[in-house]
This record gives structure tokens, C-alpha cells and sequence, in this order.
């Protein structure tokens, strides 16, 4: 409902109200009406007023909502006090007498209307505090000690509850009264009619309710004595207020007069009362000692408040004394309400001139867009994080302030904003001389070229002083002005200009350029000599020729070169054959005259335009840049390169011939690096020399292409290990003689998560040149054992093993390896057998000591392979040798070559008879099979009877049974 609606109501209310008291007064008071007409008014008539009123007050709590809980909690009293009424008409017992329900809803409604009444209060003073509402308390148990000692009673003849019932009510009242008078008082009687009324239905419900108990306390009630009548208007005075304008929240007097009157007065009314009172009087005495209570937590009170009144005044002393600048700012409009000393002397001005002003004022105009997000958060109460703004002092000067800015709370209640500002200028000043040199520190290092040295120090000098101008004169400058800095340094003077609209250099300004000057000068002095040390670099000591430094630089300047446009690029890349053997045969210095011998006829063989560099040791490097660099052309002059360096040497008097060979790259796409193309020149040379060598190979896409596939394959077998994408898979090993299965051979598989199942071939190799292969046979021969295990146990019967061994792994520490790898799996080294090809046993004589090692823990060893190396039986005596695996070479013609058949008879026999047992590998078809058990091999595997399986299916073949024909399978 809108705000007319509610005041023409509050005209209303009071008319309504005038009218009941009217009626309510003549039934009860005018004269000819009989006593039954008199009780009915004084009942049922009241009874009527209190439930009317109680309406007004619930319908004002329903309508607006501000005060709504105040109201509803009003009204309600109001009705329970009416109830205490009715159950009084309704009770068999006196009129002076009421029920115990009756002083229970009386009570609850004086409870009720003190929390309205301190809603109201916390609501609209400030500061509101608990020493107010024991002003009140102490007021109201004053006056009803005072009454009490001045109206003689008697009330030996009640009962201790109703004697505590009948005294509550007025003592709340008194209470209520003094709270209300005290906050008239307070505030001004004219700010609040909401109070005045709630004042006046108080006083008059006190009134009436002082002279029924001493009317009860005399043995005197009267029904229809006129204090009773008072009831009735005192609570349509509640209504009355309930539609009177509330007072604003405004400050409390706070003067030692205003604060201290009350209390003073209460505690001079106690005192009489024990001084001169009848103290032996219960009554009197309990309400004197309760005042007197009340009145020393109140003197406690005022003793906390002083001490605050006290710190409110230090801090007021420290604010204005501080030396860091403070100011309180009103987060409405941003303006300056309070500013100390400090804070004006920061910024050239008077407390004066900055109270009442907007805090923008003072900001600088550039930062002024910056700090509009922050005015904005100050005026929705927010509090940013201490910031960093450019202020504006009264004379021009540019500060730095550090700001930082919390919200409080005003003493009236309201939103405050206190800051507080520190001057740092030259701390900051002197963050960005110290940023600014060692950015100087750091172009110092990257630049090599003195003038762009010097450009970009100048530059950097010029954002950082800040001058209008920085330059390095040849001449020598002195300073004429305060506006001019100059500082000599060997090199010249280093010159710094403000203009005359600017303020002045600092102190600080100098002597930055001071230690600037020492920077640029040390820089240059080392880009002089690096200077002269680069053109020494640039020449391969021995030939002359361009180095490798030189020869990466030429390289780049030409890609970027074909880059713009301007022609193609390609490099030969040249190494010497057979050039070693001149370094043993007839030492360092004829190889040194023999490679200077080749860059004599390097330079002669080159076209106009092409450099020739050293690359090291005897690798050369031609770079063909421009339009010279077609590739018809370079294939020509690598022909002709490799043709002079071919031809006889003399070297001590010696004829020596060697020849070359050459890789071609030519520069494609913008990827193209000197790193790179000199590692595919290298790759394509390399080619050249598997070859044959004394030749050029050209680098093509499907050489990069096999490198490129070649270092991903490396890459992502690096992880393989530890994303566990290695998988075992397993080859029957069958007995020949029994048709049975004997054991397995354990298979490296690579699961690639985007490849899929990956065989040995294409990864193994690159296992072994890595060294990658170490803990991959680890990891092969850990799963291999526990799978034997496994097994052994399905089976219930020995099984046996057989994994095979890289060169790299066999070293001292797999004898460890292995005996740790067969206590895990709890098998027995018997069952185990490590297969090694037939040329390590010849190449690497430390192999042999290892094998001997393993075959003590009782481990068989293989030979794997045989027939491709090495085909002396006779010295697989001197080995520790115990299985010998046929290669498929000897197994597969034995089925239809009579010869071949011979030849793997008589290694069988010879295996045999040395005590052998042997393998043949590669049974591919029922014919194969019937070769070898006609030649007497004992064992033998191959597709014939299953390829290799993952262990799970090798678990499943083993259930099935030790019969042989478990595992055939169809060759596929």
C-alpha cells in the first residue's frame, strides 16, 4: 500500500479511537446508569477496545512492510493481554483476585511489547547500547521502590506467587515507561509520534495499574474506580502509534548530562529509599536492591564506555599525527569527509582544501579511466585490494600512492570508507631504474652490433627516465639546466633532455643515468671485442676455409633469403673414405696436409657465390644459395667435387688415394633450419656410403620420412614400459618324439594404443640401438617366469621356458636378474632357457663368461638361429652351450632337397652326439614335420602346430592336455 493510503489511515485511526474512548467513558461514567450497566461497559466493553486495537495494530504490521515483526509482535501481546481479561470475566474467583492464566497472558504481553519496544530502539538509535535499556530497568524499579515506600500495603495475606504476579505487571510497566520517556528524551519529542503515543498508553496503563495494586494492597478494589478505565485507552493509544510516523534512525546524545542523568537520579532514589525507607518491608527492600543492582552494572558499564570514549579520542589523536596519510571518503559520492596532515602534505594542499571534495581530483588524468571500476566497487560497498595510483600534488608533481581502503561503520550506523595512503614514488622510481638496468643487462647480452646496441639502450632509456629525449653524442655535453643530464663514458656522452614544460630531473634521475651510462659503456667495449674475436672465429684454423659457426649463420641468412623469394638453397655435405686410415698409418700431420689438400681443391671446384666450410674433423660443407642452387646445377658441381677430391694425393712423398661421398639437401617449406638440413645431408651422405661410397645420394621424403618414423618409434617406446603396452605372447614347443607339448618360446609384442599389435621386427632393432632393450628384456623375462609358473601349475607337469637375450643385456648383472626373476616366480632354473644367437658368442668374448654364470644357477642356454652365422659344430665345445635351434633356412628344404635333408641330418646327429638337444624352427606344414622326426630331431616349433598366442590361450592349451595335437593348428 503507498504512502498516502497509510497517512490518511493514521487520521483515521485516532478518530476511531477518540469515538471508543467516548463510548467506553460514558458507560462507564455517566451518571443515572445503573451498576449491571457500568459492569457490562467495564468488562465487555474494554474486552471489545483491547480486541479492536489489537486488530489496528495487526492490520498496521500486515500493510507496511517496514516494522512488519515489530507490529505483528505488538499486536499479538495485544491479544493475549485481552485473553488475560476474559479468562479474569469468565473465573469464578474475585475481581481482585484473578487466575494464574490471567497474570500468565498479562506478563507474556508486557514480555511481548519490551522485545517489540527493543526492535524499535536497536532500529533508530545509534549507537544503541545495553547501558540504555538498564537505564530504563533502573528508572522503572526505582519508581516502584519509591511508590512502594510511600503507599503503606499489606500483603502478608497474599500467596508468595500472587504477590510476585501482582507486583510484576507494574514494575514492567515502570520499566517500559522509563524506556520510552528515555528515548523521547533522547532523540527529541518532536522527531517520533510513534513514541509519544506508545509513551502515553504506557503511562496511562502504568497509571491504572499502580492504583489497582495499591487499591488491592489497602483491601480498598473497587471495579468501577476510575484508574480502571485507563486500561481501555492506554492500548488504543498502542493503536494510535502503530499509524504514527516511526522516528529516523538518528545518533543518541552522547554528553556526560544527557548519558548520566537518568542513572545518577536512580541511584540518588535508591539510596533514599535505604537511607530512609522502610527497608524491613520485603517489598521495598527487594525493589531497592534490585535498583541498586542494576545501577552498578550501569556504573560498570559507563566506566567500558569512557574507556571507549577514550580510544575514540586516541585514535583520533593518531589519526590526525600519523605519519602515513589517512582520511575517511563517503562511499555516497566519493568525497573526502576527514583528512590528516599527512595526507594534505602529500598532495600539496590543506586538510581544508580536500574535505567535501571528490577523491578524483587528485588522480592523475591518465590513470583516471583505470580507476573508475574501483570508485565503482567503493560506491557498492565493496573494498578492493590495496592499488597503486598517479596523484596530481598542487604544483604539478606526479606521486605514486599506495592506497588501500577498508569499510567500516560510521558512529550513527552508516557506511564509511577510511583509507590510507602511502607516498611511493621513489620506491617505485627505484623498482623501475633497477627493472630498467637489467633490461639494459639483458640487451647488452643479446645485441652484438654496437649501432643497434645503442638504438635500443637509448630507446629503452627514454621510457624509463622518462626523458623527451636520450642520445650518445660523439662530442662531449655539460649539462646547462636542471631539465639536461650528461654523463661521459669512453664511447662519447650519454645525454638525457627534458622539456621546459616538464618538471625538473631528481637526484635519482642522475644517478640512474649514471649506472645506465656504465652499462651501455661496458656493453660496447665487449661488442668491440667480440666484434674482432667473431671475425678471428669465423676461419677453420687448419684450411681456411669458413667454420662451422660461420657456416650455420650463412646457412640461416640463406633460408631466410628463400624465404623472400630470392632463389633456392642446397648444401653437399662431403666426407672422406678410407680417410681414417691415413690418420693411423701416417699420423695426425699427414691427415692434416691431406684435408688442407682437399679445401685447395674445394675452393677450386665451387662456383662464384657458393661458400665451402669445415664442418669438422673430414666432413666439408658447400652451400649453393640464389638462383645457382637449381638442383641440375648442384648435382653437377657434386660430381665435380667428388671427381677433385678423388684424385691422387701426395703426402710425404706418397701417392695416396681416397675417395668421397656426398649427401644433397635441398631447402623445402619454412621448417627448413641449418640444424635441420645439415642432419639430412648427413643422412642422405650416409647413404651413399652404405652404397659403396665414392657417390652422392640426394635426401627425398622417404628418407625423411624413414627417419622421421624411426625417431617416433623411439619416442613412444620410451613409454611403452611404463603406459604397460608390452605384451607376451607364446610359441609351442613340441616334442617330437612323444607328439607332446614340451614348453614355449616367450614373444616380445608391442600393443601401440593407436598402431595395435606391433611385432619385433619393426621395433627391436630400434631397442637395441637405443639401449631401450635392457628393460624390455627385463620386463620380458620377469612376465616369462611368472607365466611359467603359471603354467607348470595348469599343467601339473615341468614345462619349459625359453626367452631370448639381447647382446646388451648380457653383462654381470643379469646373472642377478635372472636368479631374482626365478625366486619371484617361484620356478625352478632348469625350466628356464636363454636363447643367444650363434655370433655372440664369437664377437663378444665377455659373453661367454656370462653364459657360464647362468648355466651354474642351472639355466639351459640355446644357441638361437644356427645355420646363419658361424657352422663349426666342432667349437660349440668351447661354449656353454645346451639347445641348438635349427634356423628355418636348414629346416624348410629338408622336405623336398635330398641335400638339404642330409645336411640338417648330419647337424642333428653331430648336436646329438656332442650331448645337444636341438630345436628346429619354422615347421610350417605337415611335410616339414615329417622331415624332422625322420631326421630325428627330439623338438620342434612353427605354425604347424600354433603361432604365437597370448598367455591366456596358452593357459587354455595347457588344460586341454600334454597331447601334441592340442596345439596343430592350421597353417595360415
Amino acid at each position: 500500500m503507498s504512502l498516502p493510503n497509510i497517512s490518511r489511515r493514521s487520521a483515521v485511526v485516532p478518530a476511531i479511537a477518540a469515538l471508543l474512548t467516548v463510548i467506553y467513558l460514558t458507560g462507564r461514567f455517566l451518571p443515572g446508569l445503573d451498576h449491571g450497566v457500568r459492569m457490562a461497559f467495564r468488562w465487555y466493553g474494554a474486552i471489545t477496545i483491547y480486541g479492536v486495537s489489537a486488530a489496528i495494530v495487526l492490520v498496521r504490521a500486515r500493510v507496511v512492510e517496514r516494522d512488519r515483526r515489530i507490529w505483528t509482535i505488538l499486536g499479538i501481546g495485544m491479544v493475549l493481554y485481552a485473553l488475560g481479561v476474559v479468562a479474569s470475566l469468565i473465573s469464578p474467583r474475585a475481581a481482585d483476585d484473578p487466575p494464574v492464566l490471567s497474570f500468565v497472558c498479562w506478563i507474556a504481553f508486557y514480555a511481548m511489547f519490551y522485545v517489540a519496544l527493543l526492535d524499535m530502539l536497536r532500529a533508530r538509535l545509534r549507537p544503541f547500547t545495553l547501558a540504555f535499556c538498564l537505564d530504563g530497568a533502573l528508572a522503572g524499579l526505582t519508581l516502584a521502590a519509591i511508590c512502594s515506600a510511600l503507599v503503606p500495603h499489606d500483603l502478608d495475606a497474599l500467596s508468595p506467587g500472587k504477590e510476585v504476579a501482582g507486583l510484576a505487571t507494574p514494575c514492567m510497566e515502570l520499566v517500559l515507561l522509563s524506556l520510552l520517556v528515555w528515548a523521547n528524551a533522547m532523540t527529541g519529542w518532536r522527531h517520533g509520534g510513534a513514541w509519544r503515543w506508545l509513551a502515553a498508553g504506557m503511562a496511562l496503563a502504568a497509571v491504572a495499574e499502580v492504583s489497582t495494586d495499591i487499591s488491592v494492597a489497602r483491601d480498598a478494589f473497587d471495579q468501577l474506580a476510575p484508574f480502571n478505565a485507563l486500561f481501555a485507552p492506554a492500548l488504543l493509544c498502542f493503536a494510535i502509534a502503530a499509524w504514527r510516523p516511526a522516528p529516523r534512525p538518528r545518533a543518541m546524545r552522547t554528553d556526560p548530562i544527557s548519558v548520566l542523568a537518568l542513572p545518577a537520579a536512580g541511584l540518588v532514589g535508591v539510596i533514599g529509599i535505604l537511607v530512609f525507607g522502610d527497608v524491613d518491608d520485603l517489598l521495598t527492600g527487594g525493589l531497592a536492591i534490585g535498583a541498586l543492582a542494576i545501577a552498578a552494572t550501569r556504573a560498570g558499564l559507563t566506566v567500558r564506555d569512557l574507556s571507549r570514549l577514550h580510544e575514540a579520542r586516541r585514535f583520533a589523536r593518531g589519526f590526525d599525527e600519523a605519519a602515513i596519510g589517512m582520511a575517511f571518503v563517503s562511499p555516497r559520492d566519493l568525497t573526502w569527509t576527514r583528512v590528516n596532515q599527512t595526507l594534505a602534505d602529500m598532495l600539496g594542499r590543506t586538510p581544508e582544501d580536500l574535505v567535501g571534495r571528490f577523491i578524483g581530483e587528485v588522480t592523475h588524468p591518465d590513470d583516471r579511466d583505470r580507476a573508475v571500476p574501483v570508485w565503482d566497487a567503493f560506491r557498492d560497498g565493496g573494498s578492493p585490494a590495496p592499488y597503486v595510483r598517479r596523484a596530481v600534488k598542487a604544483d604539478g608533481t606526479v606521486i605514486d600512492l599506495m592506497i588501500s581502503v577498508a569499510l567500516i561503520e560510521a558512529d550513527d550506523g552508516s557506511p564509511l570508507l577510511f583509507s590510507q595512503h602511502q607516498d611511493v614514488t621513489e620506491a617505485r622510481r627505484a623498482a623501475r631504474h633497477n627493472e630498467a638496468l637489467a633490461e639494459l643487462s639483458r640487451v647488452a647480452l643479446e645485441l652484438r652490433d654496437a649501432d643497434a646496441l645503442v638504438e635500443r639502450m637509448t630507446a629503452l632509456l627514454s621510457e624509463r627516465t622518462p626523458a623527451d629525449e636520450v642520445a650518445l653524442v660523439a662530442d662531449a655535453v655539460t649539462a646547462g639546466d636542471d631539465r639536461t643530464l650528461a654523463v661521459g663514458l669512453g664511447h662519447g656522452t650519454l645525454v638525457a633532455r627534458r622539456d621546459a614544460a616538464r618538471p625538473p630531473f631528481a637526484v635519482e634521475h642522475a644517478r640512474f643515468l649514471e649506472a645506465a651510462a656504465n652499462v651501455i659503456g661496458t656493453a660496447l667495449d665487449r661488442a668491440r671485442v667480440e666484434d674482432e674475436l667473431r671475425t678471428q672465429a669465423l676461419e677453420d684454423p687448419l684450411t681456411g676455409l669458413a667454420n662451422r659457426s660461420y657456416l650455420a649463420a650463412h646457412v640461416e641468412q640463406a633460408i631466410a633469403a628463400a624465404d623472400r623469394g630470392e632463389g633456392g638453397l642446397a648444401l653437399v655435405l662431403l666426407d672422406l673414405d678410407r680417410f681414417k686410415v691415413v690418420n693411423d698409418t701416417l699420423g695426425h700431420g699427414a691427415g692434416d696436409e691431406m684435408l688442407c689438400a682437399v679445401a685447395d681443391r674445394l675452393r677450386s671446384a665451387i662456383r662464384r657465390g657458393d661458400v665451402a666450410a669445415r664442418l669438422g674433423g673430414d666432413e666439408f660443407v658447400v652451400v649453393c644459395a640464389g638462383a645457382s642452387a637449381a638442383p641440375h646445377e648442384v648435382a653437377a658441381l657434386a660430381s665435380r667435387i667428388l671427381e677433385a677430391v678423388s684424385a691422387p694425393y701426395v703426402v710425404d712423398d706418397r701417392e695416396l688415394h681416397i675417395g668421397a661421398s656426398a649427401g644433397l639437401v635441398f631447402a623445402e617449406g619454412r621448417e627448413a633450419s641449418a640444424e635441420s638440413l645439415l642432419r639430412d645431408a648427413d643422412l642422405a651422405m650416409y647413404r651413399a656410403k652404405e652404397a659403396g661410397g665414392a657417390g652422392y645420394e640426394v635426401f627425398d621424403a622417404g628418407l625423411r620420412a624413414a627417419v622421421v618414423r624411426r625417431l617416433a618409434t623411439e619416442e613412444q617406446l620410451r613409454h611403452a614400459l611404463e603406459r604397460d603396452e608390452l605384451r607376451l605372447h607364446l610359441q609351442p614347443v613340441v616334442d617330437l618324439h612323444r607328439d607332446e607339448l614340451a614348453g614355449f618360446e616367450a614373444l616380445v609384442r608391442w600393443e601401440h594404443p593407436e598402431r595395435g599389435l606391433i611385432a619385433p621386427s619393426e621395433f627391436v632393432d630400434v631397442a637395441e640401438e637405443t639401449g631401450l632393450i635392457v628393460g624390455i628384456g627385463g620386463w620380458v623375462l620377469g612376465e616369462a617366469t611368472r607365466q611359467l609358473a603359471l603354467l607348470q601349475t595348469t599343467a601339473g607337469r615341468p614345462l619349459r621356458m625359453s626367452v631370448n637375450l639381447s647382446a646388451r643385456q648380457l653383462r654381470p648383472a643379469l646373472v642377478d636378474e635372472v636368479r631374482a626373476a626365478l625366486r619371484s616366480a617361484g620356478v625352478r632354473a632348469r625350466s628356464l632357457t636363454l636363447e643367444v644367437t650363434e655370433t655372440l658368442l664369437v664377437d663378444g668374448p665377455g659373453a661367454v663368461e656370462v653364459l657360464n654364470a647362468l648355466r651354474a644357477l642351472g639355466v639351459t642356454i640355446a644357441i638361437d638361429d644356427f645355420g646363419t652365422g658361424w657352422s663349426s659344430l666342432g667349437a660349440l665345445q668351447r661354449y656353454p652351450v645346451d639347445v641348438l635351434k635349427l634356423d628355418r633356412s636348414l629346416v624348410g628344404p629338408a622336405a623336398s632337397s635330398a641335400p638339404a635333408a642330409a645336411l640338417a641330418r648330419a647337424v642333428v646327429e653331430m648336436a646329438q652326439a656332442l650331448g645337444l638337444d636341438v630345436v628346429a624352427e619354422g615347421i610350417e606344414d605337415d611335410e616339414q614335420l615329417a622331415a624332422m622326426r625322420a631326421l630325428g630331431c627330439p623338438h620342434g616349433q612353427g605354425f604347424v602346430f600354433a603361432r604365437p598366442m597370448p598367455a591366456e590361450e596358452a593357459l587354455a592349451l595347457v588344460a586341454e592336455g600334454p597331447t601334441a595335437r592340442a596345439a596343430r593348428a592350421p597353417a595360415a
